[in-house]
């Protein structure tokens, strides 16, 4: 997954993985400073701002809306925050308040769809065929899963699986608190494992 304002243009998955940890501290206070700089009209501190938050987006979309659909709403989802950025008033609130748009973007495009968020089987890659040996299911087929979640499970676990955020970082973006966070993690994996292994069985 791709995104480009301004300079930037940046794989989504890369920038998951090659971000540099730092503390929740630190990292929330690096987020004020570029939403501020981004209020002021800096494309450049918006464009670093998105490249912080633009997995999560992904993640959350992803539990929303078919696969195809979800790199076009990454960029509608950017967009739309740049636009808004000077009506932002709790600058710290950055990452849920663009999650917050994200949602709402997802949830306009499934009613446009006249969709509630099943995956389509067009969507789902065939699993392949090795000689013999066990079929394996394929990312698609594991994200169709995760979709079928309830929503309170769903979103944290794309949010941990696909942009690697831990607890505190995830509460940060949906408004639970990290314990909550943790509780549905655990709850979302136990029936993702339940759904994954009836069907291997299948």
């Amino acid at each position: 997954m791709e995104w480009s304002l301004g300079e930037a243009h940046v794989d989504a998955g890369e920038a998951a993985h090659e971000a540099p940890r730092e503390p929740a501290r630190a990292r929330w206070s690096r987020d004020v400073v570029l939403v501020r700089l981004a209020q002021c009209g800096s494309r450049l501190a918006f464009d670093l701002l998105w490249l912080r938050h633009a997995a999560a987006v992904h993640a959350v979309l992803s539990a929303l809306v078919p696969p195809h659909d979800v790199d076009d709403l990454v960029q509608e989802t950017a967009v739309h925050a740049w636009r808004r950025a000077r009506t932002l008033r709790e600058v710290e609130r950055f990452p849920q308040w663009a999650c917050a748009i994200a949602r709402n973007l997802g949830r306009d495009r499934l009613n446009r769809l006249g969709a509630r968020g099943a995956v389509s089987l067009d969507d789902v890659q065939e699993p392949a065929h090795d000689d013999g040996r066990e079929q394996r299911l394929t990312a698609d087929e594991v994200l169709a899963r995760v979709r079928e979640l309830p929503s309170c499970y769903a979103e944290p676990l794309l949010l941990r699986l696909l942009a690697g955020l831990d607890a505190e970082e995830i509460a940060a973006r949906t408004g639970l608190t990290p314990g909550s966070v943790r509780v549905n993690l655990h709850r979302g994996m136990r029936r993702l494992r339940d759904a994954l292994g009836a069907e291997a069985e299948a």
